[in-house]
């Protein structure tokens, strides 16, 4: 009943999770199901190979009774009874959104949403209305000087100024209208590599930067793609996967953050062999 952790294929691990008020599920990629834990543990799973032999789940997102899981390889989005875990229904990712393995699905308003980041743009489009337009909740400027973003509750002209070794990822909002982001500070030196000191961003609804937090990422085997979950209320969590267990933590944002470029540099390079 271990959560997958496959070593052999550039370390897969569970792609993505959700906390409700009445369960934790977990998007096991690697054993193709998603497990569900109640009261600290596990209840019941749901098989995801019903939808097809082959299936890669990337993210979910869960409506009432519907948990809704991509599947990377087909583009398709299956819908199953979160309870009893037999499928009711699929959708196809969206045209624009196609073949984008960032796809990320969302619950705003009872509807579910499928998000991705296309031409510096983070879309949302409708999966029960695909011929709706398009949502912008993040873009980059043309010369990728700033990263402007909006969410329901902000005027949409909120920016970040980037630099040229970061990189910012939209990632969800609450209902408070703070919005949340990755950082992916880009060691130097390394030119061969990519590694970076990845951390966590909180702006307020008036585009103040008001919380840090930190992580040691290096320490994880791969970062699943959706490994930071921003509930409606405000609280944070995060997913870690080491080769020996998945842990769930809930995040605690600071006021100020001290880089660490150079601590990891050297961190890679004694570990991993690097010159």
């Amino acid at each position: 009943n271990q959560l997958g952790i496959d070593m052999s294929v550039e370390g897969n691990v569970p792609e993505a999770f959700s906390i409700f008020d009445d369960s934790v599920a977990i998007l096991d990629s690697v054993k193709q199901r998603v497990c569900v834990y109640e009261n600290g543990a596990l209840a019941r799973t749901i098989d995801l190979t019903q939808a097809h032999d082959i299936i890669y789940g990337y993210s979910m997102a869960r409506q009432g009774c519907s948990l809704f899981v991509h599947d990377a390889y087909s583009d398709t989005v299956f819908e199953f009874d979160y309870f009893s875990g037999e499928i009711k229904n699929s959708f196809p990712v969206p045209e624009e959104l196609c073949e984008n393995d960032s796809c990320n699905l969302f619950e705003i308003d009872g509807s579910i949403y499928v998000g991705a980041r296309r031409s510096g743009r983070f879309m949302l489009k409708n999966l029960f209305e695909p011929d709706a337009s398009a949502v912008i909740r993040a873009e980059e400027t043309a010369d990728n000087n700033y990263y402007y973003w909006s969410t329901p509750f902000t005027s949409g002209n909120n920016h970040l100024q980037r630099n040229e070794n970061k990189f910012y990822y939209f990632i969800n909002s609450d209902s408070f209208g703070n919005a949340y982001f990755e950082v992916c500070d880009l060691i130097p030196d390394m030119e061969d590599y990519i590694f970076a000191d990845v951390y966590l961003l909180k702006c307020s609804s008036d585009g103040e930067i008001i919380g840090y937090a930190g992580f040691q990422n290096e320490l994880e085997i791969k970062l699943p793609h959706r490994h930071t979950l921003v509930l409606e209320d405000g609280r944070v969590y995060e997913m870690m996967c080491t080769e020996t267990e998945v842990v769930i933590y809930e995040v605690t944002f600071g006021s100020t953050y001290e880089s660490r470029v150079d601590e990891l540099r050297e961190y890679y390079r004694i570990h991993i062999g690097i010159d």
